[in-house]
């Protein structure tokens, strides 16, 4: 009886442990990725070009000092507008474009830069793009950043 009992008090014990220790964690997906949902102003924050084999590289560096202040806005309607925003590059500080998304395919037409890719992650703050890119024959993925204003 008392073997019993014991292997009882156990075997309860290993259950509950079993199913408070197996819950599922929630699915923390970001908004949809529509026209809406990343219709607003972003800035670019980082620019990454990553090899096949190797980790990533910061690209912000090859960039001009006026194109790192640059905003881009992105309408529902598909319009944007690109402003060279602080040190500016040229004489033209605000410039009307576009901007395109098809599934998770993006392309965002700036100024100096433009964003060719797909959408990685958004999460309601920031925009991750990835795009290829020929680096010396060895296609690699240059990563842009853009946070949302």
């Amino acid at each position: 009886m008392k073997k019993t009992s014991i292997r009882l008090v156990f075997a309860l014990a290993f259950s509950a442990m079993l199913f408070t220790a197996c819950k599922k964690d929630k699915d923390e997906a970001g908004p949809e990725i529509n026209k809406t949902n990343l219709a607003g102003k972003y800035k670019l924050s980082k620019l990454e070009m990553i090899p096949p084999a190797g980790s990533a590289q910061s690209m912000m560096g090859t960039l001009d000092e006026c194109e790192k202040d640059d905003a881009y806005t992105l309408n529902a309607d598909f319009s944007a507008k690109f402003e060279d925003l602080g040190s500016t590059c040229s004489q033209t500080t605000v410039r009307t474009t576009t901007w395109k998304l098809e599934g998770k395919n993006i392309q965002i037409d700036g100024g100096s830069q433009e964003f060719i890719g797909v959408v990685k992650s958004y999460d309601g703050k920031t925009l991750v793009i990835d795009g290829s890119y020929d680096f010396m024959g060895i296609t690699t993925t240059l990563r842009a950043t853009l946070a949302k204003q």
